[in-house]
């Protein structure tokens, strides 16, 4: 097992304090900061991802049964789309992106509540881009980009106050002790550019943080989905397009660089084609292999495979203890007799698919006794979770 103890933390002003209270802020933080940056526990490993080794084999081949949860369907409960769910003990929060809503249900698939709370009063977003749970002190949080807030709820989804963000933030995610991960997806061009991060730690008390990812230049566009996601104690980041996968346990950093043999290409060479040749970052862009989603829980890691010209998006299932990765092809169009869906996650030891409710309909197996608790189901009906429990 090789060791990381070089992560670059770097101390960033974000609030604009005077330089007097950032020179005395920095004594204070810098043993934080070097605990930070070589924790003993800290490691690196590499990720052999080989796309020339492809499995065709069906989903379920990695499982030892499929449970689906129907969401209720009804006028309080219409979901436009899945951007984000999150698990907490026998609950399922849902933020919609379209539509500008949290649904709340049931492992059982009933509604509970719904907040809808788009506006400009107190308590009311804007525009809610991101959600977490705040496990130290037992309350969903939504982020209101467009406001820099944190919108506090209890998890019966009472509304408790707003928390002013210190910077822009894109996305965000919470230990389990309470501490804040903020993604700043572009650039804050008033910081000095050796301060220029793009993931920074914060317990929103503070006006300084440590600055966890260096930001790179021309590369604020690539991060797509939503690059923060939490399962137990890990929380996992991925930045769009690029090579490494970080995990973040309260002050253990692991970090995961992707091998793609012959077909990647470097980070460090990727960000500088784009600052070398700017009128052909698109097309450089997407002319190169790279991780296009993550998660990753205590025993694997998965993450979805992307390059231009690909048949198909090939998956990476990696194995934590073995250090083994199989790459596989996500069934799609319901290749052997299974629906399509996308991956959003890990919990209990299971990958989270999301079925859209017409994809499933259209395999007549899948609404059949097998599985009883899609009878009836309807094209226009919310989507379905699926836990694919792994061997």
């Amino acid at each position: 097992m090789s060791q990381y103890t070089g992560y670059p933390c770097v101390l960033s002003s974000i609030s604009n304090p005077s330089i007097m209270k950032f020179t005395k802020l920095i004594c204070g933080l810098s043993l934080i900061l070097s605990s930070c940056s070589q924790h003993p526990d800290n490691l690196i490993r590499t990720i052999e991802a080989d796309i020339n080794q492809v499995a065709r084999l069906p989903l379920q081949s990695l499982t030892d049964r499929i449970e689906f949860v129907r969401l209720e369907t009804s006028k309080d409960f219409l979901i436009s789309s899945i951007s984000k769910i999150v698990f907490h003990g026998q609950r399922i929060y849902i933020l919609d992106v379209q539509s500008q809503k949290v649904f709340c249900f049931d492992r059982s698939g009933k509604g509970i509540f719904c907040i809808n709370s788009k506006g400009k009063g107190p308590g009311e977003y804007v525009a809610v881009q991101d959600i977490a749970i705040n496990n130290s002190n037992n309350t969903l949080e939504l982020l209101d980009r467009y406001n820099l807030h944190l919108l506090q709820y209890d998890l019966d989804g009472r509304f408790i106050k707003n928390q002013r963000l210190p910077l822009e933030t894109s996305f965000f995610a919470v230990s389990n002790k309470g501490r804040y991960l903020l993604y700043n997806q572009f650039i804050n061009q008033s910081l000095r550019p050796e301060y220029q991060h793009s993931l920074f730690f914060s317990t929103l008390k503070d006006t300084v943080f440590s600055g966890v990812l260096p930001f790179y230049h021309n590369c604020e566009r690539l991060t797509t989905h939503w690059p923060l996601s939490k399962c137990g104690d890990l929380i996992t980041f991925y930045s769009g397009y690029l090579d490494t996968i970080y995990e973040f346990e309260d002050e253990r950093i692991n970090k995961y660089f992707v091998d793609f043999k012959n077909y990647g290409i470097p980070m460090n060479k990727l960000v500088k084609t784009l600052d070398l040749e700017a009128g052909n970052e698109i097309t450089k862009l997407y002319n190169h292999i790279a991780v296009k989603s993550a998660f990753s829980d205590a025993n694997r890691i998965y993450f979805e495979i992307s390059k231009d010209g690909l048949k198909g998006l090939p998956s990476v299932l990696y194995n934590k203890r073995t250090q083994k990765s199989l790459v596989f092809y996500q069934l799609e169009d319901n290749i052997d007799g299974l629906p399509s869906g996308d991956v959003e996650g890990f919990f209990e030891g299971s990958l989270i698919v999301i079925h859209e409710a017409i994809d499933l309909i259209k395999v007549p197996k899948i609404v059949s006794d097998t599985y009883g608790s899609l009878k009836g189901l309807n094209e226009n009906d919310n989507p379905v979770i699926g836990f694919y429990h792994l061997k």
